[in-house]
């Protein structure tokens, strides 16, 4: 029988599977095959130029039917790759188990078992009488002979106790029983006696298991592989040294070494992944739970690295990886939202710690502005924190908190505002009212007096600007009465000069006036006293008395006239005839 152990051997083996490849397939497709040995395991790779289209499932059935023709001296795993001329990884792979025929003894079982019988019917059959049998002898005289009768039980009994002593009849029973007992057990232990249904069981429940793991979809028949796979190599541990089938046992259970290694790396991977997500579940979860959940994630994906290529599952195991990393990147985006959001939190806190002391210092508008601004750089932080995440609660009642304190602020910021805006337009009127008495405009000088006091009356309590208000009221009202003095007087002096106009004119004129803030100042024209002079000379001189009087009457009623004016004024009147000589004065009572 050929043997794989030696290179030669497997250089023949190749070479003639080659030769049924070209044989059976096309011709045109020109294949290298080679063969390599491990442990329990025979590859077999088929190589062909890029320009080529194999069918591979055909290129699989020649390759096993001629490995399973051949029968080389092994028995486990074989497995098949097909592999594109100077490419490193193969595109198509299967495998299949090379179990040895079982062969069966059927006369030497029928014996067996019929001997297995035999002493079974001793052990529960009385004995019977031995009779031996009739044997014909030729030129032998008839003999009759009148046979002795058998001794009864209890005689035989009586005569072997009576041979022998008890103790040595003892022990030889127990050396019969004890013998005839180890013979029962060990023909009654699985392949001694008959077929080895545990050989054949076990060899169909490891092609079951190794297909259920090839084709898995799910993880539980994982699961059913492993424990189907487990049980198949345990029967074959079963069959004990002494049967003729506990070579090919051994060498199965072997075989059944490595993919049962394969699917525990398999379903130990997935036991890390059923950890994760187990860890996962009832979120949210601090960071240090959710970097052990990332851990637990990356175990499962090292271990479904782990299984090389060519293993039982490996379909299986490529797919559960990509799962695994895309979870894993799923947990590594939830460990960074959850540090985000404590970041957050911890900037919204700051920003609320900066709110806080700046208001306890805040004045101005300015001031509350910006005290304003930082409640709402904290709200909006905190506002930036998802839902889902650990903080998120913290951070709802924080926003609940913050909102008071930015309710406050803008209040204040409010009054402060609205105060400023009082005390600037109270200021400007302030500074009209000012330039309207510059320019002798009192009217407009007392309303714009009037406005400053106003406002500046309007400005709250407990703001920036509340100290300032009282002195600056008090300056403003006093500024408002002097104006309002002043206007009096202008008016009055306005006045003044409207009645001395109305008391001057005449033709010819009769005085020129000049109104000062302490006087009033009235000059007789030369014209008008010439005029006078003249006309009482006259009248003199003839005698018109009538004229004389008219003259005295009209220079007393102007003289009143200028009085009145005097006490409506409260200024002291000076007269000066046309030469700048005083004539007369008059000074009102107070």
């Amino acid at each position: 029988m050929k043997t794989v152990a030696c290179q030669d051997d497997l250089r023949i083996l190749g070479k003639t599977l080659q030769e049924r490849l070209h044989a059976e397939l096309s011709e045109e497709i020109r294949f290298q095959v080679q063969c390599a040995l491990k442990p329990n395991l025979l590859m077999v790779l088929a190589q062909h130029r890029a320009s080529q289209q194999p069918n591979p499932q055909e290129v699989f059935r020649v390759l096993q039917q001629g490995v399973e023709r051949e029968r080389p001296d092994f028995y486990g795993q074989v497995r098949l790759f097909l592999r594109v001329v100077e490419q490193r990884r193969p595109y198509a792979y299967h495998k299949f188990m090379l179990t040895p025929p079982v062969e069966f003894e059927p006369d030497l079982d029928s014996g067996l078992l019929d001997a297995d019988i035999s002493i079974s019917q001793a052990f529960i059959q009385p004995a019977e009488p031995h009779v031996e049998p009739e044997v014909e002898v030729q030129d032998a005289p008839p003999i009759v002979e009148t046979p002795e009768p058998l001794p009864s039980p209890h005689k035989r009994v009586q005569q072997v106790f009576e041979k022998y002593p008890l103790s040595l009849i003892l022990a030889g029973a127990g050396v019969s029983i004890a013998s005839f007992a180890g013979a029962f057990y060990l023909l009654s232990r699985p392949c001694v006696v008959g077929r080895c249904l545990v050989l054949e069981q076990s060899q169909a429940w490891t092609t079951e298991a190794i297909a259920l793991a090839e084709d898995a979809t799910h993880p539980l028949e994982i699961q059913t592989a492993h424990k189907q796979l487990t049980l198949a190599t345990r029967k074959l541990k079963s069959v004990p040294f002494w049967s003729s089938h506990r070579s090919i046992a051994r060498q199965l259970a072997q075989a059944n070494r490595e993919p049962l290694q394969e699917l525990e790396l398999l379903l130990a991977a997935m036991g890390k992944a059923m950890s994760a997500a187990v860890k996962s579940q009832n979120s949210p979860h601090p960071v240090a739970t959710w970097q052990e959940v990332q851990g637990l994630w990356q175990s499962a994906i090292a271990g479904m690295e782990a299984i090389p290529e060519g293993a039982v599952g490996y379909d299986f195991a490529q797919i559960k990886w990509r799962e695994y990393q895309q979870n894993l990147g799923t947990i590594n985006q939830r460990i960074e939202i959850e540090r985000q959001a404590q970041r957050h939190l911890d900037s919204a806190k700051s920003a609320a710690r900066i709110a806080e002391a700046r208001q306890g210092i805040a004045d101005s508008s300015q001031d509350w502005q910006l005290v304003e601004n930082t409640w709402l750089t904290a709200l909006n932080v905190l506002r930036q924190i998802p839902s889902g995440t650990m903080v998120h609660a913290e951070a709802t009642a924080l926003i609940n908190s913050y909102s008071v304190g930015l309710a406050a602020a803008r209040d204040r910021q409010s009054q402060e505002q609205f105060a400023t805006q009082l005390y600037n337009q109270a200021l400007n009127y302030a500074a009209q009212a000012q330039d309207y008495e510059t320019e002798q405009q009192f009217s407009l000088a007392v309303v714009s007096w009037q406005n400053a006091v106003a406002y500046i009356q309007q400005i709250p309590d407990r703001t920036f600007y509340a100290p300032q208000v009282e002195p600056l009221a008090g300056e403003y009202r006093q500024a408002l009465t002097k104006a309002q003095d002043r206007l009096r007087l202008v008016t009055a002096l306005q006045q003044t000069r409207v009645d001395l106009a109305r008391s001057c004119t005449s033709s010819p004129t009769i005085c020129t006036y000049d109104v000062t803030d302490s006087r009033i100042l009235v000059k007789l024209t030369p014209d008008y006293v010439r005029t006078v002079r003249e006309t009482f000379i006259s009248a003199g001189g003839v005698g018109d008395y009538n004229t004389l009087a008219g003259i005295d009457e009209h220079v007393q009623t102007l003289q009143f006239a200028l009085e009145a004016i005097s006490r409506n004024a409260g200024l002291p009147l000076e007269i000066y005839d046309p030469y700048g000589q005083l004539m007369t004065t008059y000074v009102p009572r107070t």
